[in-house]
């Protein structure tokens, strides 16, 4: 059985991502703390910057990478929960997104961590292990994520899934079927 580390981003964390580890494990991938043992790494938006540098992990998925918001980081905060509030009114999943802020603002406490993430955005510090395939995802609807793979590492991969930054969370489908197709290459 695959092994698969979720790194999760600021304000993230198990209840965020809780229906992406119900289809992994569905898809049959074993969901693990450990990241230097995991065959898979999964990290999304601020995650990618705690990739560890020891790692076995043939398949890294770097999901919404932050390229630093062009305006301060309260004007980005803001921006993003309005498109959020924007999109999940639109699709009448208002409770799905309560319940998601809720425990965005619980995660909001793991101070060290999200302090480990701000300063790595602001020196665009981001480990690629050199053994591992990487994949780098950007979301149609996310204006402050990196497009381009070859701005990480000449043999990353690019592809661009619609959704916005968090639609991991809410749609896992695309991203699992994303590292199985990886992981056979």
């Amino acid at each position: 059985m695959k092994t698969v580390v979720v790194l999760y981003g600021f304000c993230e964390g198990k209840r965020v991502g809780r229906k992406f580890h119900d289809c992994l494990r569905l898809a049959g991938f074993e969901v693990i703390e450990d990241a230097s043992k995991a065959d898979v790494i999964v990290a999304h938006s601020g995650g990618c910057f705690l990739v560890p540098e020891k790692t076995k992990a043939k398949l890294a998925l770097l999901i919404g990478v932050p390229v630093g918001p062009a305006k301060s980081l309260p004007q980005h905060w803001l921006r993003k929960i309005a498109m959020d509030v924007s999109l999940h009114w639109r699709e009448h999943a208002m409770r799905a997104w309560l319940a998601k802020t809720f425990w965005n603002g619980m995660y909001f406490w793991k101070i060290s961590t999200d302090l480990k993430m701000l300063r790595a955005l602001k020196s665009n510090d981001i480990f690629i292990p050199s053994d591992s395939q990487t994949v780098l995802i950007h979301n149609k609807g996310d204006g402050s994520s990196l497009k381009d793979a070859h701005t990480l590492s000449p043999r990353a991969i690019s592809y661009e899934l619609p959704g916005q930054h968090d639609d991991l969370w809410d749609n896992p489908k695309p991203y699992i079927t994303l590292i199985e197709e990886n992981l056979l290459q």
